[in-house]
């Protein structure tokens, strides 16, 4: 099969445009003067900044009545997708800012609502098929390719996942290399990328970055005074920003993350399972909670799967944690694919817009919704509607607060 033949395949997995309109997108990092034509113009003040994973998605699930096994294989469907954790969540957060953007303006208003401060997604694929169908995608999605390393000879990064019959993720293979290689902090100090960290309401940073990487990009945040959203991403590669915690605002582990990251602090490890009650789960895990805070992060986003989420901080005297737990919205699930993402992505439009951490923590819970109930990562439909709103101020007067004490022997400088 030719090379032509092979990326039509690719773009009709994506709904792209076929393989022989050529792609004219650069091959040099975030390079101002080899920007593709076609490309949307870069976002303007005051965007948010999300640095990280733009990924090929392979998904395969089973058609039943079998589920997949060890050692066999059962019909099902294998598709191709755009993911990646940055990737996915400047989608969805597009999709709510736009929007919310219309929404302002046929609202009647006499007066002309601005334009949506796109997300800037900073990130690297390689120059071949998969990489190119992933900028097509990006442009057509209307977002800026800007800051998007297009690297010759590189391979784009590549995520192989098998669901269960439930939509639970069974196995997965992840070939993210180039992300850790060549998304380096020389990119990150870049002119557009440092002027866009340094303007931007909230940075996103996920667990596919270098520690080298996460170190750059919160320093410049730091230096501009623009607050830092970790995601994790997995159980590894959540303890590569251990030493950077105090300069975090915000990270959104699960518990496996949350364990793995106090144990990198040199706290206990994560104990025994929790149990079935939201609280006493909290309680189990309360160690590992007040390491992370403990290190200097202002609120750990714990998600918690079919039990909803939880807010969590220090209290001023740093002798309690302050939970503030919210359920997860009734949903006919489809697939958890992209469910913490949609979460994540949820939350930065709250933040970006101003509201507070607990109304955050709602929108963000409101778009997961959205995402369990599309076989898509982003789902096409997310949107900062009136019924996301009406779900967030519901799970808002849902939530559950708690002060869970710390043993007298912790403090907010020692990791519990």
């Amino acid at each position: 099969m030719s090379a032509a033949a092979r990326l039509n395949v690719l773009c009709g997995h994506l709904n792209l445009q076929s393989a022989s309109s050529s792609s004219t997108l650069q091959h040099e990092p975030c390079s101002t003067s080899r920007a593709a034509p076609a490309s949307p113009p870069a976002p303007g003040c005051c965007s948010p900044v999300l640095i990280g994973g733009m990924v090929m998605d392979l998904q395969a699930r089973p058609a039943g009545p079998s589920d997949v096994h060890r050692g066999g294989s059962v019909p099902g469907s294998v598709v191709q997708s755009a993911g990646g954790v940055a990737r996915n969540v400047a989608e969805a957060l597009a999709l709510l800012l736009t929007s919310a953007a219309g929404a302002a303006g046929s609202s009647g208003s006499s007066t002309a609502s601005p334009p949506a401060a796109l997300p800037l997604l900073v990130s690297a694929v390689g120059d071949d098929l998969a990489g190119s169908a992933l900028l097509r995608h990006w442009q057509e999605l209307g977002l800026s390719t800007a800051c998007i390393a297009q690297l010759h000879g590189g391979a784009t990064p590549t995520v192989a996942a098998v669901f269960d019959m439930a939509g639970e993720l069974a196995a997965c293979v992840a070939d993210v290399s180039l992300l850790e290689e060549q998304l380096t902090p020389q990119l990150l100090r870049s002119p557009p990328v440092a002027a866009a960290l340094a303007a931007a309401p909230i940075v996103m940073l996920d667990g596919n970055l270098s520690p080298e990487a996460l170190q750059e990009a919160c320093r410049q945040a730091a230096a501009a005074g623009v607050p830092v959203w970790f995601e994790p991403v997995s159980a590894p590669k959540s303890v590569r920003a251990a030493a950077l915690l105090h300069r975090i605002s915000f990270v959104s582990p699960n518990r496996q993350e949350l364990a793995a990251m106090a144990a990198a602090l040199a706290s206990s490890s994560a104990g025994a399972e929790p149990g079935a009650q939201v609280e006493g789960s909290l309680r189990s895990m309360l160690p590992d909670i007040a390491a992370v805070l403990g290190a200097g992060v202002q609120h750990v986003v714990l998600t918690l799967g079919p039990g909803g989420a939880a807010l969590c901080r220090l209290e001023g005297d740093g002798r309690a944690v302050a939970v503030c737990h919210m359920p997860a919205l009734p949903a006919a699930v489809l697939s958890c694919s992209g469910a913490g993402d949609c979460l994540v992505a949820g939350c930065l439009f709250a933040l970006a817009r101003g509201l507070p951490a607990e109304a955050a923590l709602a929108h963000g819970i409101a778009a997961s919704k959205a995402a369990v109930e599309s076989v898509s990562n982003v789902p096409p439909s997310l949107s900062a509607s009136v019924v996301m709103r009406d779900a967030a101020a519901l799970l808002t007067k849902q939530a559950t607060r708690l002060r869970l004490p710390l043993p007298s022997h912790c403090c907010n400088d020692c990791a519990c």
